[in-house]
């Protein structure tokens, strides 16, 4: 069977902004063009890159997090600015300062993360602040067979 035309593939565009995750379909040349100015935080699947605003506006890339800080900060934007329990005994708390340190936030002046101790410890985002995620769409001759 004959490849698919990666110019025809789609993607879905999920952004997060004023507390509402708004989700549609989009074409990869769109993709291409989200420079991301528009969010807080862009994860394009596309381009491969991931990127944010820090607090002074300026866009940074985010680098090597690792599976285990993807997998948190996955967590928590799907989550949708509601509490992700954190289970202490996975060194819980270095994850969060190492996330915390990609995104220049720190405890004191919480931008893009928030975090709870009381009953336990939680961890959400801050729904002030605007996310989009773009995820390539397989196309029916694309998956995989069983």
């Amino acid at each position: 069977m004959k490849p698919n035309n990666p110019a025809k593939r789609k993607y879905l565009d999920s952004t997060f902004r004023k507390g509402l995750l708004r989700q549609k379909v989009i074409s990869r040349e769109q993709a291409m063009r989200m420079t991301g100015d528009d969010v807080d935080l862009q994860i394009n699947e596309a381009t491969g890159e991931a990127s944010f605003k820090n607090k002074d506006g300026k866009r940074q890339k985010l680098q090597n997090l690792g599976t285990r800080l993807w997998t948190l900060l996955l967590d928590v934007l799907w989550a949708e600015g509601d509490l992700v329990e954190l289970r202490s005994e996975n060194h819980v708390n270095a994850l969060v300062r190492r996330l915390r340190k990609a995104f220049s936030d720190d405890v004191k002046h919480q931008w893009f993360f928030i975090t709870r101790r009381d009953p336990s410890y939680a961890l959400r985002a801050n729904i002030q602040r605007n996310w989009r995620i773009l995820e390539v769409l397989a196309t029916p001759g694309e998956e995989k067979s069983k």
